[in-house]
Parts: C-alpha cells; structure tokens; sequence
C-alpha cells in the first residue's frame, strides 16, 4: 500500500481479528483486531472458513415434520443410544442412520427434552404434554407402570413435565404447579403440589428451565440448581429432600432452600441453558442477549452486547421473539454454539459462536464472538462426549425439508447438508477500518496483498470507506503460484 511511499507495516498490515465480531458500534469505532462480520468464519490460529456439516440419516425420517429432540443416551459401561423425536416417534439411530422405532404415541410435533439418570441407568422425556417416559436401552415405557410409582408427571391427574434436572439421587420437574421432586433414587415417586417439598416461584409466572450450577459459601463450594422463569431466576440447595416426598407434612430433617438471586433476567429458551466446565453457565434471555453465571457465583452479567446491530447485518436484535423456544445453545470443541431464528422462521438460521478459549486464555479481551455461521436449519444441537465419542449433532428444523440428522462441524467438509442437498455456503470477512495511522488524510489505496490458504471457487475483495463503497467484487489474482 502506498500514500505517496511506502506505509510502515505496523500501520499497513490488518491485525488478526483475536477480538471477534463487533455489530454495536460504528465502522470508524471498530477496533485492530475486531471485525464488522466473519460470515462463516473464526480465528482459529488464522482466520478460517468453519467446518461444514454431513447428513446422518440419508433419507428423511419421515417427511412433513422437524426433529423435535435429541440425545445420547450412554448406559452401563460400553452401551450407548442415539435418540431423536419427530411427529409421533421416539426412535433409536445407529452410526449409520438406521432408524429403530420405539414408540409411535407421543403427542404430535412436541419439543421434546431428554435427560440421562445415572442413578438408576435410565433416560427420561419431557415434552409438556405426555406423561413421563423413560428408557433403558431395551424397554421404552411410561414411568407409571414401574412398581410402586406415585403421582407421576403427566399421569392420573399430575400435570405433565415439560423440562427435567437431576440433583444428587433427585430428578427434578418443571411443570404447571412449579418444580416437583422425585423420591431417593425413585424417579417412579414423586411429589404434586406439596406444601413443602414442590418449588414454587416468588415471581409471577411459571418455570421454563432448570440446570445445575455450583456457587461458593463460607469457603465452599455449594451444589444446586438454577431454576429460571421468562425473567427471573434462582438458586436451588439443600441436603436433605425428605425420603417420603409424598407424605403430608416435611421430615425434621429437611434441609431445602429455593432463593430468588434475579428479578430481571430469565430465558424462554431452555435449550439454550449451557454450563461450560471452567467458567459457569450461560443462556440466551428474554431480552436477546446472553447471561453468564461465572462458576462460584449467583450473579452474573450479559455477554453479548457486541451481537447488537442498527446496521445491515442482523444481530440478536433480529432474533424471531415468536420463537425463543428454539433457541439452542451448546460447547463444543471450545466453542459455545448460539443458534438462533430470524426473521419469521419457528427454527434456527444462524449461529454466533463465543470463543470459551479466549474466555479463559485472554479474559481481558471480554467475550469474543464470530459470525453469523449461516447455511443451516435446526431445531435443535447436541453432544456426544463419552466413549471416546466427540460429535455435534443437529436436528433439522424446516418442516419443508423432513426429519433429516446431521453430525455438525465435521473436519475437512466445507459443505453444509441441508435436506437431501449438499450446499455450498459464503466466507465473508469484513475488516474494521483502517486509518493507516492518519485519520484525518485522504488515502490512495494502490495495491493490497493477502495471504491466504488453499480455497476452492473464486474469491473477491470489496472496498469501503466511512462514506460508502469504493470497489466491489474486485477478483483476487494469484502474484505466484
């Protein structure tokens, strides 16, 4: 580059974008080192086009109708069960996409929640409607046909469960009459709007998640649970929960505490609620941003500010408000996946990653975003992290395109599968910028020199100024080969 000679480097060369995304403030505002967009792309020592996505099922599952939940269900010491819900099904899928149907009578088009016990080797579903499931890895069945089962959510009268927890030998339940608790390593027993041991909220309103979190008190660390409503949340603890849950009055034993920490900040996304081991929990709120309970706290602060445009391109601002429920947040890899709706679409279009590595490597740098990832449609994410598995899987959300299942950000695929095609998606890289160390003098860009690794297809530069475009789609011409 050259204003009448030669810039020194320290001024000419564009730094890396180590600070990530910045919507919020004014291109002439972006800092070295931040980014105005990184469309499909991440700092990953370099800048980079992101990994794409492989289809699972090679066929839809059935067509008409989104995946609605997913999970994998690990049991005994090498058993493991891949779990996904769509219409009416509860299906098994092997490694290789073969579907085995469980279960044909669930309630139609339901967002489903599952969750492993480990204290009795079962998994349980949730979906607000149907009575509580559960599955071993052989037998899909109601919990209320298991011996000596009591007030089961969703069964004889008892409202149904719409999340499910577990804390210590308890599962916990969401459901109309507050948090219900299941009896000591009996999630066949539980309790139903008791005066002692059902949770109720302080504020208006009903629960929509729950998650486990560790907090600190006099010294120690202090197990629990984060029970979260529209716009509220609080800290769930005890030690003692009664051994009969269903009795009338409490044991002198017990020792339970439910504390409102938050009356201004909540979710409507309970798929959205994350721990990242090392730094605490996050979920997307109410009011479009993400909050961050550090591990050892309570209280926590928003961390994606920087996600928030007035601009051309869309930011949380833009997340669909009819369609917080499909919000799904997942760590993965040392990043934390944001997948969010725009528009008027009930799924999930775009993604915002948060680089936990820098989280913790570089807290000075604050929260470090990249995005939007954009390409694909989802109703859902989530991991599979034991025996030696490490995947990212995805639902797809479009009811257009059928139940398909996807394994997301897979090495070396730079396509997306969306349905039955394979897509090609755009890198985009828009720089903050740059003053050349003389803001105020007008600037003769002469020539510009990238380094780049190997791509495929064509690659263009436009160029802008605080005043608009200057040159746009200019293609990229190899100086050596």
């Amino acid at each position: 580059m050259s204003l009448r000679r030669r810039v020194p480097d320290a001024r000419s060369t564009y730094d890396d974008p180590v600070l990530g995304v910045n919507l919020r403030e004014s291109l002439d505002d972006l800092q070295r080192g931040e980014a105005r967009q990184m469309q499909n792309v991440h700092y990953e020592s370099g800048t980079r086009l992101r990994n794409g996505s492989t289809r699972l099922t090679s066929t839809a599952l059935m067509l008409g109708v989104p995946i609605r939940g997913g999970h994998m269900f690990y049991y005994g010491e090498t058993g493991s069960s891949r779990l996904v819900v769509y219409g009416t099904n509860c299906s098994t899928l092997s490694a290789a996409g073969t579907e085995t149907i469980l279960f044909t009578g669930l309630t139609n088009d339901r967002a489903t929640q599952f969750l492993t016990f480990p204290v009795v080797d079962k998994v349980y579903l949730a979906n607000g409607i149907d009575e509580l499931y559960e599955y071993d890895g052989t037998t899909f069945q109601a919990t209320s046909v298991v011996a000596g089962a009591a007030n089961v959510p969703g069964n004889g009268g008892n409202p149904p469960a719409r999340q499910l927890g577990r804390f210590r030998d308890r599962l916990l339940a969401i459901t109309d009459q507050g948090i219900e608790v299941s009896g000591p390593s009996q999630p066949q027993i539980w309790s139903s709007d008791s005066s002692w041991s059902t949770f109720r909220p302080i504020e208006p309103g009903i629960f929509n998640a729950i998650a486990p979190h560790t907090t600190a008190f006099a010294n120690s660390n202090v197990a629990g649970m984060l029970a979260i409503q529209t716009n509220a949340y609080y800290f769930l603890s005890g030690t003692d929960f009664g051994a009969d849950v269903t009795a009338a009055s409490p044991p002198a034993g017990l020792d339970t505490e439910i504390q409102l920490i938050n009356s201004r900040v909540g979710t409507q996304s309970p798929n959205s609620v994350e721990f990242v081991p090392g730094l605490g929990t996050f979920w997307f709120t109410t009011d479009l941003n993400v909050w961050w309970i550090p591990q050892g706290q309570t209280q926590g602060r928003f961390v994606a500010d920087k996600l928030v445009s007035d601009g051309t391109i869309q930011g949380l601002e833009s997340v669909n408000r009819a369609a917080l429920s499909s919000v799904w947040m997942r760590y993965f890899n040392r990043k934390l996946i944001l997948s969010v709706p725009y528009g008027n679409d009930l799924f999930t279009t775009s993604q915002w990653w948060l680089d936990i590595r820098s989280l913790q490597e570089h807290p000075e740098r604050d929260a470090v975003w990249y995005g939007p990832m954009t390409g694909q449609s989802s109703n859902i994410g989530w991991t599979e992290n034991a025996l030696n598995d490490n995947r990212l899987m995805m639902g797809e959300g479009n009811p257009a395109l059928g139940a398909y299942v996807y394994e997301g950000l897979v090495s070396g695929i730079y396509q997306d599968a969306v349905g039955a095609s394979d897509v090609d998606f755009p890198y985009v890289y828009q720089t903050y910028a740059k003053s050349f160390g003389t803001p105020s003098l007008e600037k003769y860009i002469k020539s510009l020199e990238l380094e780049a690794n190997a791509f495929t297809g064509d690659a263009t530069v436009d160029l802008h100024d605080l005043t608009g475009e200057l040159a746009v789609d200019l293609p990229i011409e190899l100086s050596s080969v």
